[in-house]
């Protein structure tokens, strides 16, 4: 999901997108956000923006289709960021490439026996987890009940110099130092989300994420609030399906 905010009223360009990948062994999900000023100027970063999310998201969604663990599925993302954006920054001056692609990137792959949240740049990301399932990260815990908890976390950045997407033009390993792992859980989980910084404007649609039961777009749209000067905001994110009376229940 994506939803436009200050930009768009401002007669510029929505920056964020949103993107994910669902198989057999797992769930990716991505989203990213374009700077808006490189080097004092405008950008056209929402190119970069759609590009990173989905580059990054088809090389972790390659990487789970062979089996790979956290470590592997990171290093295929990252090389598929380097290699779809390397004749950007071949055939471009390099101040122009980066006026398109400086973008941030959260990327999250939720598998049965391991969950996983890199960022690169900022962004929000949570998980919903049984109790058990250990968690680590900078992440706020939330207990749901005595059966579940949910973990949540966020990173805001006023500079973006350490950006994945822009260090990609030298090579994945490069690329890897920026999208930095801020969770992982070593078992299964009930829900997932990744967003973009917008989603601090965002208090009830933020809170109806850490619950097991996130819904669909038409829920999400329904919570948001879009003031004039609210951030864009993209949002990707999976749940565990429920009947409607185990909704109903997982609600009170």
């Amino acid at each position: 999901m994506t939803a436009p905010g200050a930009k768009a009223a401002r007669g510029l360009v929505p920056q964020d997108h949103a993107t994910m990948r669902s198989h057999s062994e797992g769930v990716v999900l991505a989203v990213a956000d374009g700077v808006t000023l490189v080097d004092g100027l405008a950008s056209h970063a929402h190119v970069g923006a759609y590009l990173a999310a989905e580059l990054t998201a088809e090389g972790a969604m390659a990487a789970l289709r062979r089996g790979a663990g956290p470590c592997d599925t990171r290093a295929q993302a990252c090389a598929a960021l380097h290699h779809g954006l390397h004749g950007i920054w071949s055939e471009l001056q390099r101040e122009t490439a980066a006026r398109a692609l400086a973008t941030t990137i959260v990327l999250a792959v939720v598998t049965v026996t391991w969950t996983a949240i890199w960022c690169s740049g900022d962004g929000a990301w949570g998980i919903v987890a049984p109790a058990a399932t250990v968690v680590r990260g900078d992440a706020t815990r939330h207990p749901i009940g005595a059966d579940f908890q949910a973990v949540a976390g966020e990173r805001l950045n006023e500079t973006h110099v350490e950006l994945a997407a822009l260090n990609a033009r030298r090579g994945p390993t490069a690329a890897a130092r920026d999208l930095r792992t801020m969770l992982y859980a070593d078992g299964p989980v009930l829900g997932a989300y990744v967003a973009t910084d917008g989603l601090r404007h965002e208090p009830p649609l933020a809170e109806r994420l850490l619950r097991p039961f996130c819904g669909d777009p038409v829920m999400a749209r329904a919570l948001l609030t879009r003031p004039n000067d609210c951030d864009d905001l993209g949002v990707a994110w999976a749940a565990q399906r429920a009947t409607c009376a185990e909704h109903a229940e997982a609600m009170l």
